[in-house]
Formats: C-alpha cells, structure tokens, sequence
C-alpha cells in the first residue's frame, strides 16, 4: 500500500509538472479577421486580410511568420500571399497586435474570390523588447477644397520617464462586432527630435481611394478605432 501510494503522488506531481509546463508558453492565436475584395481598374481584383491576433498564453509571443490563401466559389486555391509583418510583433499575455495583406487576381469577375483562408505561427524566443506606449485613434475625412480624403489618425503620449526618439503605430477601423474593417501602420523617427516624458504627438496615415469609395458607396462607418502605438527597447 505504502508503494502504491508513493506511485500514485510521484504521478500527481509529475502530471502536475507537465500540466503547468504546457501551459507556460506564448499562444498566438487570431481572435478576429476579415476579409475585404475591392477591384484594381478593370483588370482584376484585390483581396485583402486583416486580422487582429492575440496572446492567449501565459508567456511572451513573438509573431513569426503568416500566409494567406484566397479561394473561388468551387474552392480552388487562386492566389498566396505570405505575412511578414506583425504590428506589434511581440505580445505580452493577454495583447493584441494586427496583421494585413492581400493578394491579387487577374478576373472580371466581380465575386471571383469568394473566401480566404489564413495561418499564423509564433515563437517563445523573443529577438526584441517592445514598450507601449498610451494612444488614442480616430477616422476624419478631410476636404481641401478639390477632393476629400479619409485619414486613420492617433494621438500618441510618451508615458515613460525618458525622451521618445521612434514609435511605430498600428491603426485599426472596425465594425460593431469588432472585425477589423481595414489597418495599416506608420513609423517615425525624430533622430534630433525627441518627444518629452508626458507629452503628446499625432501621427496620421491616408487610406486608399479605392478603400475610401467603398466606405462611402456602401455607407460604412466604423464603430470604433484601436491604435497600439510602441517603440523598441533594443
């Protein structure tokens, strides 16, 4: 019996050790995606992914790598596109970051690319150290008089103790279910120009005209808009 029952705690603490083992690692996972199919003149097609991906482990994921497949109505595989870039690329347990690409098919046919398909990896050796850094987003389309252009704006503040050289920013417009309705990201770097602890900047992108048509042909608003705004350690 005393045997028995020194198996039967050596197995519990070993089941233990591999339980709390498994779940002590990065998971990256994609928690919303959408895609969006809008046409290049007349000679074909863009299809475009967005994605938001988050950290739903217990350790620091870094993106690794992506790839995108667009599909027909009879699910033939039409076009590829590998994702290179994740912004931000490394995620904290709980975090999010946004990916997007495209791929382009040669068709008239307006309904041509009917689905998608997308896999992300991610890795637990972490080449680079990220800070966050506060920011607010908004969407704005401005006239100057000839023509009038949407603009994905945040407004980002140096909350660390030290002057901030770069950042990166990644905007996201999405709709009321929280799907990514489009992204895009801008850097800036100051090199002799800095941004002092407590104080603010705005940065600003434009989005395409073919992306600003849709919207406004098809009467979309976006319910809401996120930008994680960040900086490299080292």
């Amino acid at each position: 019996m005393a045997r028995k029952a020194r198996f039967l705690v050596a197995l519990l603490i070993c089941l233990a050790l591999f339980s709390n083992g498994a779940l002590a690692a990065g998971k990256l996972v994609s928690a919303q995606e959408s895609l969006l199919v809008l046409p290049y003149y007349s000679d074909g097609y863009y299809g475009y992914v967005f994605a938001e991906l988050t950290n739903a482990g217990d350790k620091p994921v870094e993106f690794s790598s992506g790839l995108v497949e667009l599909f027909d109505a009879d699910g033939n595989s039409i076009a590829s596109s590998d994702v290179y870039y994740c912004y931000p690329p490394v995620m904290q347990p709980g975090e999010n970051s946004y990916i997007f690409t495209y791929g382009y098919v040669a068709t008239r046919e307006e309904d041509f690319i009917d689905d998608y398909m997308l896999s992300v990896t991610g890795k637990g050796t972490i080449s680079r150290d990220i800070a966050r850094l506060n920011s607010t987003a908004r969407y704005e389309q401005i006239s100057d008089g000839y023509s009038t252009y949407g603009y994905l704006i945040a407004v980002i503040e140096n909350n660390t103790e030290n002057v901030l050289y770069d950042c990166t920013v990644v905007y996201a417009m999405k709709d009321a279910d929280g799907k990514p309705l489009y992204a895009a990201s801008t850097s800036w770097s100051g090199y002799n120009t800095g941004v002092m602890p407590g104080s603010f900047i705005e940065m600003r992108t434009q989005i395409g005209s073919d992306m600003r048509d849709y919207m406004d042909g098809n009467n979309i608003v976006p319910a809401s808009m996120e930008s994680i705004a960040y900086y490299y350690v080292n």
